[in-house]
């Protein structure tokens, strides 16, 4: 028989077991309330219907398009929500998790935090060179400007605990990009108070029990095996999830507000029920009370609203950043002589093809949906069955498959203007390179060749010179060698004395 609740025996669960939400100290874009992120929102239809939110009276969640039943048969893509660029920073001084409980199955609670990020920042790769499956150089941080980026953002943890009169922790689920993973208390960090420590990644916000770099979604352009040992150049590529216990947290205990007990959990009636104020008690502000009645939550009105909490946004790696990133990564194995200009081509078109499936969003709904499309009956995955939503790369069943066709036939298109922009550019500076060796040789020959006649002609004035000034000499000492001579016979001829 299943464990019967009250409404604030469910509430001591949630706050003995909630996280603390760890922010990193880099972090831009911060989490927010939801009522922070309406009171600045403008809803925008389709159609080109724009309505401000804050425009009016009540509060601006009274002004979103909603529905009454549940799951959702309408277009996600009818609606979406926009903020000014300066308020995709968000404000985690209003910010909360907003609790979803549910039975998955017999004996077990799902209790999910959800936490709202108004924007989403760019990813962050490692990039490894490697030659004959040795690394030649490693780029720690290189920023794949603008992929990543997203207007809306919801983040989750879910705490499994026993559903019986302990309701101990059995295992908490970090939600992470394209999955997650399930772990057990004794590989999660507590606090002394017995909160555990989630750490949202810099930038894409998922979750992980430390902090450190987090690698995810590794590829390597050289084959497997022995057969990578034989290939002369390739990189490496893991995307980064920096985490660390930043100073700004969430408290969770303190910081939550519970939006929808799911229909698995009949409450209880609690005799203090009616004599309590749960308009006071942040975690209640959405209950009714009758007497002798099982108190009813009342989900708030943004919890029904199905449609997209962002516009759609264009992922994609621009080429610049491209080019820089393999600049940095191929540039070693030129310089060690690995690679050759006729060997770069290859290994770039290769890079692309793995860049392209790996690091780009392959579904439009970056403006994402609301969690309750999550949690409902008919969701898009059930937790009970293992890691569910959040997903960066690969949840393009849905909707998405035809886009992303058109997407890759377009890619595919500029990828192979590039290459053969590259190519010329590569085939023109080898000819102009050669052209300006060959210009080079020729005039240091007729250089060369004029020096030699020059010293040759030197050579041959000074020797006629030094010729002739010996002939002078000569000719000078014969004519000194006679007049001598003629002073030594006048000195001897008797007739002088």
């Amino acid at each position: 028989m299943a464990t019967s609740y009250t409404l604030k025996r469910l509430s001591d669960v949630v706050r003995r077991t909630a996280p603390v939400w760890y922010i990193h100290d880099d972090e831009f874009y911060q989490p927010s309330s939801i009522d922070w992120f309406l009171d600045r929102a403008t809803m925008v239809a389709k159609t080109g219907e724009r309505v401000k939110l804050s425009d009016g009276p009540g509060k601006p969640e009274s002004r979103l398009k909603t529905i009454d039943q549940w799951p959702s048969t309408v277009d996600d893509a009818d609606y979406w929500l926009e903020v000014a660029d300066a308020d995709l920073a968000g404000d985690y001084t209003t910010a909360r998790s907003y609790v979803s409980i549910r039975r998955v199955k017999d004996g077990f609670l799902d209790i999910s935090h959800w936490f709202w990020y108004p924007g989403n920042g760019c990813g962050t790769a490692r990039v490894r060179t490697l030659a004959f499956d040795t690394t030649i150089a490693t780029e720690e941080a290189v920023a794949l400007t603008t992929l990543g980026f997203h207007v809306s953002d919801w983040e989750k943890v879910t705490v499994r605990v026993t559903d019986d009169d302990a309701n101990a922790i059995s295992e908490i689920y970090f939600a992470q990009h394209a999955g997650g993973h399930w772990l057990k208390p004794d590989q999660v960090e507590f606090d002394a108070s017995g909160s555990f420590a989630a750490h949202a990644s810099k930038n894409g916000h998922a979750s992980y029990p430390s902090v450190g770099e987090n690698y995810t979604s590794h590829i390597k352009t050289a084959p497997n095996g022995v057969w990578a040992k034989l290939t002369p150049a390739a990189l490496e590529i893991w995307l980064r999830n920096d985490t660390m216990k930043g100073k700004r947290s969430i408290d969770c205990k303190v910081h939550h507000e519970i939006v929808h007990i799911h229909e698995t959990i009949a409450l209880a009636p609690d005799p203090s029920d009616a004599s309590t104020d749960f308009s006071a008690v942040p975690f209640f502000g959405r209950v009714t009370v009758t007497a002798g009645q099982p108190p009813v939550m009342q989900e708030p009105t943004w919890l029904q609203y199905p449609y997209r909490w962002g516009p759609e946004t264009e992922q994609k790696i621009s080429h610049e950043v491209v080019f820089e990133a393999l600049k940095m990564a191929i540039g070693p194995l030129m310089i060690y002589g690995v690679l050759t200009v006729g060997m770069m081509l290859p290994i770039l078109g290769s890079v692309a093809g793995l860049l392209v499936p790996t690091f780009v969003k392959m579904e439009n709904e970056n403006g994402k949906p609301g969690p309750k499309v999550k949690f409902t009956s008919g969701g898009v995955v059930d937790e009970e069955s293992g890691p569910e939503p959040d997903n960066l790369f690969t949840d393009a069943v849905n909707d998405g498959v035809s886009s992303m066709v058109d997407w890759v036939e377009n890619a595919g298109k500029d990828v192979a203007s590039w290459t053969v922009n590259a190519a010329d550019d590569t085939a023109d500076w080898i000819k102009d390179t050669g052209n300006a060796g060959i210009d080079w040789t020729v005039g240091a020959a007729d250089d060369t060749a004029s020096w030699f006649k020059g010293a040759a002609n030197d050579v041959a004035d000074w020797t006629t010179g030094a010729a002739n000034s010996v002939a002078d000499a000569a000719d000078d000492a014969a004519n000194w060698t006679k007049g001598a001579a003629n002073t030594v016979a006048d000195k001897l001829d008797p007739r002088n004395w």
